[in-house]
């Protein structure tokens, strides 16, 4: 049986399919009408990062229904002057900001606020106090916007981390591809004094393990072409020192390497560029760049070999706010499958070895004394 791969629907199909079906349906089930709820796309955007990782659109439909409800619980309440929407996440004499629109349909003007102030906290109940009309009706649709989905449906579920975890040298942003499209992968490693063990953990197969050590043999046998010394370890875990290399690069060390999010399983050939980053980074004591994610296999000679799914993993590079890319220079084919909109607000960089890599990787490139 042949297993056919279907890719899942990029961000701005989401918001497309939640605009002209999604929201209209949940309307329907819940009884309200399409004037009495407006949710905008900043909002669904939020949506979508925020609180949904899938490949699909199920989740999502589920959150708008969640909305849907908090607003439909609003206008089933008996009393016009004092309604409730559900705020798990407020506790009580807070407040949370609603808004009314001043009758744009995208949302972007929002004048009256509403002032809801929590007055059970047991029940996480929210009164409100709502603009009214003089029939006692709402003179224009709520707009839900992005700061109201925080007492709506409670923290977010996803929480972007990019510039916090790049601050130390031993980490890069690698992509990885999943069942529900592309994904940021971290790799961290951190040396210590020790016998020359090598530690790869984060629930990895076998493919990931042998890449790691793959990434790990190149660096020992190179170390003195990237400008990297045997040198001891300073307090943080990483080597500073830049020269010429002295002994074995593994003598007296031991290096930990991690990727988080061990819950989920991780395997494939596409980490071995991102794993080798990580270790030249640790050995040299420099940061790779903030704005740069890459992916790509390691041969043993220094190439760099294509890997999959490279539609997803910049679609999620993308999403996550990051302008650089690394690929593998044979998928450059596969870039053809990208909206022009989004190839020309991102630099994609497409390399043959791990040379044009390392120079691409770190500001001001790695001060490489021979072709690697």
């Amino acid at each position: 049986m042949e297993i056919i791969r279907i890719s899942g629907y990029n961000i701005d199909e989401k918001l497309h399919i939640a605009e002209r079906h999604l929201m209209s349906k949940q309307l329907k089930e819940h009884g309200i009408d399409s004037g009495h709820l407006v949710i905008p796309r900043p909002t669904l955007s939020t949506l979508v990062t925020n609180y949904t990782r899938e490949a699909g659109v199920r989740s999502l439909e589920r959150k708008i229904g969640a909305v849907c409800r908090a607003v439909a619980l609003q206008l089933a309440e008996g009393s016009p002057e004092q309604q409730s929407l559900p705020a798990p996440t407020t506790s009580v004499g807070e407040t949370s900001s609603l808004a009314y629109s001043s009758g744009s349909s995208d949302g972007a003007s929002v004048s009256a606020d509403w002032n809801a102030t929590v007055v059970n906290a047991g029940n996480s109940l929210t009164t409100v106090s709502a603009p009214m009309a003089a029939d006692g009706r709402a003179q224009q649709p709520l707009v839900v916007t992005p700061e109201m989905l925080e007492d709506l449906l409670g923290p977010r579920e996803y929480v972007p981390e990019l510039g916090e975890r790049l601050m130390t040298p031993g980490v890069a942003m690698g992509l990885a591809w999943t069942s529900h499209g592309g994904e940021l992968l971290f790799v961290e490693a951190i040396s210590m004094p020790g016998t020359g063990r090598i530690t790869v953990t984060g629930n990895l197969g076998d493919v990931m393990k042998e890449s790691a050590q793959l990434a790990m043999s190149w660096i020992r046998a190179h170390a003195h072409t990237c400008g990297i010394q045997a040198a001891p370890l300073s307090p943080s875990g990483d080597a500073r020192s830049i020269g010429s290399s002295v002994g074995d690069l593994m003598k007296d060390r031991d290096v930990h390497i991690h990727f988080p999010a061990g819950a989920i399983g991780k395997d494939g050939p596409s980490a071995g560029v991102t794993i080798l980053v990580v270790l030249v980074s640790l050995f040299s004591g420099r940061c790779v760049r903030s704005d740069t994610a890459m992916t790509g296999e390691l041969a043993l000679r220094g190439r760099v070999l294509p890997v999959g799914g490279i539609k997803e993993k910049i679609l999620a590079a993308h999403t996550a706010g990051v302008r650089r890319v690394l690929l593998p220079a044979h998928n450059r084919k596969d870039v053809k499958e990208i909206s022009a909109d989004i190839k020309d607000s991102m630099e994609l960089f497409f390399i043959d070895t791990v040379a044009e890599a390392l120079q691409l990787a770190f500001d001001g490139g790695l001060p490489v004394q021979s072709r690697l």
